[in-house]
């Protein structure tokens, strides 16, 4: 039997989550196998954290998390332990964080454990770290953010404000976002919440450019044309922002069916807010940056390359040719784009507002706004949004039609593709494995790579 097949019927086995012991014996096997590539080896060792979302398997557990837990916990041992997701690294980032529920016998509700590692090393290899939430080395404000009720008031702020809540009043601090190592987003609430803010930290080597962007917004006429959240304040020395509070509810979650005359009236207005938003120059915005763009699909490749050697070798080809059409273009940009258009992002209210009778669209999350190519925001909303060619292409006419110029429709095609693929890589790692439909939608795209509905 070649090492080949011997490692094939191995990494069944692991992934089939067998017991402890039978790791010990296929670690063994690749001690005293000297034909066993590293690649292989590695994939062999990442199957391991497979077992993570088994209650019993804490022993499979890396040795930095182990150790991390018995320095924080002593005596006390875990009842459970559940993975719950992972979060990969930016565009110019290759670190991964890995999310657990680490549950005790004594403790109502379980700790929420971050490991975080780099994707282009092992996460066994002893140069990952770990953390309770909300502990984050990255995010020093976060501990007090959390804990102390008097943050607000503590806190030097660098324009002011009016305050909103009294000094001895219960404030409800609800969690809308935690990306580890990053950012955190908090719900702000009076008790009877009539009164609420945004509360946003980030990592302080971002503060400044999230400061510029945020400034550059507040500065440009957007504000009076669109909706979106005001910056109310900031601090330089907590690297935290202020921002009014926007009501809605996104538009991916909204239930149109059957409903084609609001469903009409967002597409309308989704265009309109479009073409104001790639209509307005913010000078002090950075370019937005191709490479940096097709290198978040390399780390993700990389990280695929561990646990799933077999898909990289069926994506690369294509990413190589997505890459070459998105950096084959504009060099200098002088249109604002949002970065980050996705329906997501796009909130509705049932309030009336004079652009959309039956309601108003506000857009939130403003962090990667750059100077751009539309057909970017483009390609991120109608991969979110839409189902079928036809009524892709009737909105890419509506958009023409508002902002009166000519879409790209190859570039466009280009992001559009590489949005699905992106998708693709990212729920792998979540889904544990490749399944027919993930394979088949890469086919698709290979297909389409070479024929564009868009054109048509």
């Amino acid at each position: 039997m070649d090492v080949s097949t011997r490692f094939g019927r191995l990494a069944e086995g692991l992934i089939r989550n067998q017991l402890e012991d039978t790791y010990r014996v296929n670690h063994q096997f690749l001690r005293r196998e000297p034909n066993v590539p590293p690649a292989l080896a590695e994939a062999l060792n990442i199957q391991r954290l497979q077992s993570v979302k088994h209650p019993r398997a804490q022993g499979c557990l890396p040795p930095v998390v182990q150790d991390y837990l018995r320095k924080q916990e002593r005596d006390r041992s875990p009842k459970r332990i559940e993975f719950l997701k992972e979060k990969g690294g930016s565009s110019s980032s290759s670190l991964v964080c890995l999310v657990l529920a680490v549950e005790f016998e004594d403790q109502q509700w379980p700790k929420e454990l971050i490991v975080q590692y780099s994707s282009e090393e092992s996460l066994f290899d002893g140069t990952a770290r770990c953390w309770y939430y909300p502990d984050d080395p990255h995010l020093p404000t976060l501990t007090r953010m959390v804990s102390s009720r008097s943050f607000l008031q503590d806190a030097v702020w660098e324009s002011p404000w009016k305050r909103m809540f009294l000094p001895d009043e219960e404030i409800s601090a609800k969690r809308l976002l935690y990306n580890p190592g990053r950012a955190a987003t908090f719900l702000l609430s009076s008790p009877s919440g009539d009164r609420k803010l945004i509360l946003k930290a980030v990592r302080p080597d971002m503060f400044a450019e999230c400061l510029n962007k945020a400034q550059g917004l507040s500065q440009s006429q957007l504000h009076d044309r669109i909706s979106f959240p005001r910056l109310i304040s900031y601090s330089s020395r907590e690297h935290v922002f202020l921002y009014e509070y926007a009501p809605g509810r996104r538009i991916d979650k909204l239930r149109l069916a059957g409903m084609s005359e609001l469903r009409s009236a967002l597409l309308d207005e989704v265009a309109r807010t479009l073409q104001e938003i790639h209509r307005t120059t913010i000078p002090i915005l950075p370019q937005w940056n191709p490479l940096r763009e097709v290198a978040r699909m390399r780390h993700l490749l990389r990280r695929l390359e561990i646990s799933h050697p077999a898909i990289p070798f069926i994506i690369a080809p294509l990413l190589d040719q997505l890459s070459g059409r998105l950096t084959d273009g504009v060099d200098f940009h002088t249109k604002t784009i949002h970065n980050s258009f996705s329906p997501k992002h796009i909130l509705y209210e049932a309030a009336g507002s004079p652009s959309l009778r039956l309601g108003r669209l506000t857009i939130i999350d403003w962090d990667s706004l750059v100077l751009g190519p539309p057909e970017k925001d483009l390609a991120c909303f109608l991969s979110g949004f839409f189902q079928g060619s036809e009524e892709i292409q009737s909105f890419i006419r509506l958009y023409e039609w508002r902002a009166n110029c000519k879409v790209n429709r190859g570039l466009l095609h280009g992001f559009f593709q590489y949005r699905r693929l992106l998708k693709i890589c990212r729920s792998i790692p979540k889904d544990g494995d490749a399944d027919e439909r993930s394979i088949n939608a890469v086919k698709e795209i290979a297909d389409q790579l070479e024929h564009n509905p868009l054109m048509e």
